[in-house]
């Protein structure tokens, strides 16, 4: 039973060692590699499209023109990461409709 013991100690001292050498490779591997700025700067390119995407759906739709704009903003933003983040887009398909029909109403009214 002892021997048991020892030889299941010197097991996990040796994974133990392991361990620390591979936890030790990969923090050496990230830095050099940079990805943890490259997560940071891809990060913040989604938060800057995604507000300006936004701020572009705020916008009352009045004319033809301005809806076309907001349809290439929403396009845009799902070429590039709406995969990824689809609730963002879910919120603007909510905003966009309100705006055509808006626009479609006006232009009912004045033929």
């Amino acid at each position: 039973m002892r021997a048991r013991r020892a030889d299941w100690l010197v097991r996990r001292k040796h994974e133990l060692k392991l361990g620390k050498a591979y936890h030790a490779e990969t923090a050496r591997l990230r830095k050099a590699s940079g990805i943890e700025l490259a997560k940071a700067r891809a990060a913040a390119a989604k938060k800057s499209l995604s507000d300006l995407v936004t701020a572009i759906m705020e916008q009352p739709g009045t004319t033809m023109e301005g809806m076309l704009i907001k349809a290439q903003a929403v396009a845009t933003f799902n070429k590039a990461i709406a995969r990824k983040y689809p609730f963002e887009a879910e919120l603007w398909a909510a905003q966009l409709a309100p705006s055509v029909l808006q626009l479609a109403s006006a232009g009912d009214a004045s033929a």
